[in-house]
This record gives C-alpha cells, sequence and structure tokens, in this order.
C-alpha cells in the first residue's frame, strides 16, 4: 500500500501507534526540503542497511516551484507546473512507488507538515497517472477514519504498460551505444528481433542467410555504432 504522513505527525502519532517491527518493514520515501534521510533518534529509523529509507529531491518542487510557494504559498499557481515536472519523472515515480507497491511492499512518503500541499499535488498525480491510491495517515491520526481505499493491481499494471515499454526502449537505445551492450542485447533477442534489427539497420534477410552472422557483422561488432559521451 501507499501511505503518506507528515514528520511532525509521524513523531506524535506513528510512533507510538505502529510496533517497532512495521516501523521498520516501511518504505520510506522523503521527498521534502525539511527532512533529511540519515539515521535519527526520531522512529525513521533503516533496518541497519540503510535500505528503507530514501530521498528523491528530484519529484520535489524545482527552483523556480519552490521560490513560488515560499513566496505565496499558492497551491494553484504551482499545480500545473508541478504536475508537468512530474510527467519528465514517470520512471521514477514507478520504480520509487508503483513497482514497490505492487510487489506488495508498504511504501511511506514523508515530508514536513507545511510542504502537505505539496504532496497533494503528488498523490493526485499519482492516482491520475497510474490509479494508485494513497493512504492519507494524518487524517487517520488526526480525525479517527478516513474513505475506503480500493486498490486495482491490474488496472495499475495496465496504467504502467506504456511507460515500462518506453523504459525498455530507452534501456535498449542506451544498450546500443557500445559493443558491450550490443552483445548484451544480441545474446537476448529471439531470432524474429534479430531481423527485424536487421531490417532497421538496412540489411535484407532471406531464408538461407546465416541471421546471428550477419547481425554479428553488421551491428553488434560495427563500430560504427559506437557513441561517445562526453
Amino acid at each position: 500500500m501507499l501511505y503518506r504522513i507528515d514528520f511532525e505527525t509521524y513523531l506524535t502519532h506513528a510512533i507510538d501507534h505502529f510496533p517497532m517491527s512495521d516501523l521498520i518493514r516501511f518504505q520510506y520515501v522523503i521527498i521534502s526540503a525539511g527532512v533529511n534521510s540519515t539515521k535519527r533518534d526520531d522512529g525513521i529509523r533503516n533496518s541497519g542497511d540503510d535500505t528503507n529509507v530514501v530521498k528523491h529531491n528530484e519529484l520535489y518542487l524545482n527552483y523556480d516551484l519552490n521560490q513560488l510557494w515560499a513566496e505565496y504559498s499558492d497551491v494553484d499557481m504551482i499545480r500545473k507546473h508541478y504536475k508537468e515536472i512530474l510527467d519528465t519523472k514517470k520512471d521514477i515515480i514507478h520504480n520509487v512507488f508503483i513497482n514497490l507497491v505492487l510487489n506488495h511492499h508498504d511504501v511511506i512518503i514523508v515530508c514536513r507538515r507545511k510542504e502537505n500541499p505539496i504532496i497533494d499535488i503528488l498523490i493526485e498525480y499519482i492516482d491520475e497517472t497510474f490509479s494508485l491510491q494513497c493512504i492519507d495517515l494524518n487524517k487517520l491520526f488526526m480525525e479517527g477514519s478516513i474513505s475506503a481505499i480500493y486498490i486495482d493491481r491490474d488496472e495499475i499494471k495496465d496504467n504502467a504498460v506504456d511507460l515500462r515499454r518506453q523504459m525498455e526502449r530507452q534501456i535498449q537505445h542506451y544498450d546500443s551505444m557500445s559493443h558491450r551492450g550490443r552483445v548484451y542485447t544480441f545474446e537476448n533477442m529471439t531470432k524474429k528481433e534479430k531481423i527485424k534489427k536487421l531490417k532497421e539497420i538496412g540489411i535484407s534477410v532471406n531464408e538461407y542467410d546465416d541471421v546471428d552472422l550477419l547481425l554479428l557483422e553488421g551491428w553488434v561488432n560495427n563500430p560504427e555504432f559506437d557513441v561517445h559521451l562526453g
């Protein structure tokens, strides 16, 4: 499940409500300008290997939006632009939230209380884009109850299909830039994929051709496809 809570509510309510075994089990994702991911004596502690507390500054407001927020504290002023930023971070959102929840991990977004309106937008975006709803622990502890939450895992997976395909294409693109990457891709390709790649690079294939040899010579071992960055 996906949860959210602000740091102040966590300190005053969550530590007393949840047993330590649950507090250690949760995956904490800090999206905040005011909460750090280091070990603390405040309950947000990790299991010893620093793996269950991570901070993702790239999902927070950028510098310009943060300045607007600091000056005006107007959610409507930043909502559209913040969502545009999140549109460019779908792969991170998928890895940090969607993938973990689909694999039955409990993820808690942590911020400072004054940053709750920002997280409201993030939660709204995740629901709109991936159909993943969030349990508001702030509201639960303050009001004693929350509305029912329904998680449709199939719908969440379906909404992430296009993104996963895009991520796979991106990985394949970067792999193709180096000989080592092309070797790895080649070793994991089906015959159909090899024939498709040959056609992409302008090599025609007939039924008597050695597809592997053609692809090795024309693409995998061809230095013309190497891209040197930097």
